[in-house]
């Protein structure tokens, strides 16, 4: 590519060429059907680029959390390599604070024990009610090798 920026050149596609200045469509394909090397340079090198990013390390091992919203309100129950990154990102989608009530190590395996013994308290997904959180307190106190001081 020239001067332009991938942006420009993608609207320049769009105005110009329409979807078919995007997306080379290939004679020989049923019409719908696209390979990769059909589509347009600027947004193969913009796939290509993504594709060229180092993934993250994963040298730090994943931690369980037991997360709660409010001092009354629903509990979920995860893991997370970054558990205050993760709080974060919960908290944006919910309007009531929330707090880390417990933390533990091999996250993935306590996650799974956790779920199995809290399964009487299900709401949805990794949710539980408020009820389980003895449960986790009393699992926490036969696990004192796994809990992490929150």
């Amino acid at each position: 590519m020239p001067a332009q920026s991938h942006g420009l050149a993608l609207q320049n596609a769009l105005l110009f060429g329409g979807l078919r200045g995007i997306f080379g469509v290939a004679k020989h394909r049923p019409k719908g059907t696209m390979q990769y090397h059909d589509l347009h340079p600027v947004i193969r090198a913009t796939i290509e680029g993504r594709r060229a990013r180092p993934n993250r390390p994963t040298t730090c091992p994943a931690l369980c959390y037991v997360i709660q919203a409010d001092d009354n309100g629903p509990v979920k129950v995860g893991y997370a390599q970054n558990v205050a990154a993760r709080l974060a990102t919960l908290q944006m989608g919910n309007p009531a604070p929330l707090r880390v009530r417990y933390t533990f190590t091999d996250g993935i395996q306590a996650e799974a024990v956790l779920h199995d013994l809290l399964s009487p308290y299900a709401l949805s997904g990794e949710w539980f009610t408020p009820a389980a959180l003895p449960t986790v307190a009393e699992w926490s106190r036969a696990n004192p090798l796994h809990r992490r001081d929150s």
